[in-house]
């Protein structure tokens, strides 16, 4: 609804379906991935970071591109799960962060 333009991002944190899941893998033998590219500036840095809704129904977006700007990853990801342990995560929690150096 977000990408659609119906909501805003601030309304989509409290949305009674914000949870409902569209897509899942292994629900069917015949799953279609949504695909999309991002061509990158290999000589920049950047990263990347996927998370399931256990860390983002306790830390927002704010908190999140603070928190993954660290440049140690390691106290990264020591940091973003004590911080969401802290808050008591209703439900499990991953994430995956990708880093490029220069």
């Amino acid at each position: 609804l977000v990408d659609e333009g119906y909501l805003t991002l601030k309304e989509a944190e409290n949305h009674p379906n914000r949870n409902i899941i569209m897509k899942a893998l292994g629900d069917t033998p015949d799953v279609e991935a949504d695909l999309s590219k991002l061509k990158l500036n290999t000589r920049s840095e950047f990263r990347f970071f996927v998370c399931s809704d256990g860390v983002t129904c306790v830390v927002n977006d704010d908190e999140l591109e603070e928190i993954i700007g660290q440049e140690d990853l390691n106290f990264t990801a020591e940091k973003l799960s004590k911080l969401i342990e802290d808050r008591g995560a209703p439900d499990n929690y991953s994430f995956v962060l990708i880093k490029k150096d220069e």
